[in-house]
């Protein structure tokens, strides 16, 4: 079975979706099968590092170098030209998106969450121009419908009025690199960030993140406590007026320390060194730094809505009020109580082992030859 898959959100490193597709792909890879991979990227002026994938035995990589300008309103608006033009004839055309890739072939999509359509004035671009009336079309017309949570599965039964029966979850995995530990090395540049404990954030600084709460809370735990700090890690985003301003009311503003999107080498350090892992979003249709988190021994304080219980599980502590000072109070209770954060990481560690991209490969390749029994 040949399988044309969309790996452009992963042609830049990062984080949250890209990181998910080239873990998949590495997954599907692996897997025992008949089938084959025809991985497609394009880009003006980016280029896929064939190291990235060096490894990969059934995976062939076809570099279209249409700019993302041009080819994703023909595709998103018209249909055309069709993937096979460019990567030959298959029986499947995976998009990691909720955008199909037009194909004769049978199609699939993947949802990880619907925050952009239920709150399109929290996005930017195209995602708030254009999704609220592409994604509703292309979910037509997509023969399956990937989710990573059932969260996710069950906001798409609600917003989109999808059925239950066109629906699969596969859930992510973090990579096997978080299972390693850091070395001295590693560890060292956590500590010339900061030498205090550390509360953590990972994700781009957007409005679904909520970190403005966070920020609020850690002002009123570091006016009680002057050996805490904050630190920051991913990308500034965007609509981040908010959490400038909550940034403001911070009398001691080294406590806290904003890194950018890094390497992952450092986030990986910055997980075992943390207090905890703090994720106070609105919504998360799955969460990855909570798994990859857990694998590093990283406890969780987590809001309890959308898929992170699905994911943390009973290896959290849960935000549930919304009310700053009660977040607040959960940071402060785990800052002093040594005991509860052993549990939580032993917790964790256990939680961990649920999720398995071996499995996440195994449910995508059912689904790729349900389809092809279809033809």
């Amino acid at each position: 079975m040949r399988i044309a898959l969309d790996i452009r959100p992963a042609l830049r490193e990062g984080t949250g979706v890209g990181t998910v597709v080239e873990e998949l792909v590495r997954a599907l890879d692996a897997a025992e099968g008949d089938h084959e991979l025809r991985l497609f990227t394009s880009s003006f002026k980016d280029r896929w590092d064939a190291k990235r994938l060096a490894q990969l035995n059934r995976s062939t990589i076809i570099d279209a170098k249409w700019p993302v300008k041009l080819l994703n309103p023909l595709w998103h608006w018209i249909g055309m030209p069709k993937i096979e033009s460019f990567v030959g004839p298959v029986d499947v055309a995976h998009s990691p998106t909720p955008l199909i890739l037009p194909a004769k072939a049978k199609k699939i999509i993947t949802l990880h969450d619907l925050y952009f359509f239920t709150h399109p004035e929290h996005t930017h671009d195209e995602i708030r121009r254009d999704y609220h009336r592409l994604v509703r079309r292309h979910t037509e017309r997509a023969d399956l419908i990937s989710t990573v949570s059932h969260a996710t599965k069950d906001a798409a039964v609600k917003h989109l009025g999808i059925e239950a029966s066109r629906l699969r979850v596969c859930r992510p995995d973090a990579s096997s690199f978080f299972d390693e530990d850091p070395c001295d090395t590693e560890l060292d540049r956590v500590t010339s960030l900061t030498t205090r404990p550390f509360f953590l954030f990972v994700g781009t600084n957007e409005p679904r993140k909520n970190a403005e709460a966070l920020i609020n809370a850690f002002a009123q735990i570091s006016s009680r406590n002057s050996d805490v700090a904050l630190v920051f890690f991913g990308a500034r985003g965007w609509k981040t007026r908010p959490f400038d301003l909550a940034l403001e009311s911070i009398p001691d503003k080294k406590r806290v320390i904003i890194t950018g999107y890094r390497d992952r080498y450092l986030l990986r350090a910055l997980y075992h060194r943390a207090i905890a892992l703090v994720m106070p979003s609105h919504c998360e249709g799955f969460g990855l730094p909570l798994v990859e988190a857990m694998a590093c021994g990283c406890p969780l304080i987590v809001r309890e809505t959308s898929a992170m219980p699905e994911v943390a599980g009973d290896a959290a502590k849960y935000w549930s009020s919304g009310r700053i000072d009660e977040l607040a109070s959960i940071m402060e209770s785990l800052f002093f109580d040594n005991e509860e954060r052993s549990d939580l990481i032993q917790r964790g560690r256990l939680r961990r082992r649920n999720f398995s991209w071996k499995m996440t490969a195994k449910k995508t390749l059912l689904m790729y030859d349900e389809l092809g029994s279809r033809s």
